[in-house]
Parts: structure tokens; C-alpha cells; sequence
């Protein structure tokens, strides 16, 4: 099991916290595995706000081009285990 630290947008990661957005989308360039987790942390852009939200990969479907998803992408689907502020 590996902890990977993402940035995410604040807009994504509002509707991750509120539990509407159950999925993440990224590069598989970390090698992502089900079990994992994901310290997703919000970002504006300039920063880092603090919040964070922490989740772990129960479900992973890798690059499909033939559905549009490119080889070297995933989507990860999440079980959230807690916020943070």
C-alpha cells in the first residue's frame, strides 16, 4: 500500500469532500494500485489551503482507448476515509 499526496483543484476537491465526485482521473505515471491512498490536498494554483481529503483506491480501470481512455491513464474509483479541516 502506497500514500500518494495529488494537488487537486478546488473545485474537484469541494465535490470530493461533499461526496459527489467518487472518482479520480490522473496519468498512471505512480504506478496507482487498489488499495492505495490518496492524499488529496486542494490547490489554488499559487498554494496549498490545508484541506485535505484522504481516500483509498478501491477500483481502478486502466487506459481503455477504444472507450477514449489514453494507455497511460486510470480512473480510480474512491471509498473516502476522512477530511482534514
Amino acid at each position: 500500500m502506497e500514500i500518494h499526496r495529488l494537488k487537486t483543484l478546488p473545485t474537484f476537491f469541494e465535490q470530493t469532500r461533499i461526496g459527489k465526485k467518487t472518482f479520480e482521473l490522473r496519468k498512471n505515471d505512480r504506478n496507482f494500485q487498489v488499495g492505495d491512498w490518496l492524499k488529496l490536498e486542494e490547490h489554488t494554483g499559487g498554494a496549498y489551503t490545508n484541506r485535505c481529503v484522504v481516500a483509498e483506491v478501491v477500483y481502478i480501470l486502466s487506459g481503455v482507448p477504444e472507450f477514449g481512455l489514453a494507455q497511460d491513464c486510470c480512473i480510480m474509483a474512491l471509498k473516502v476515509l476522512f477530511i482534514l479541516p
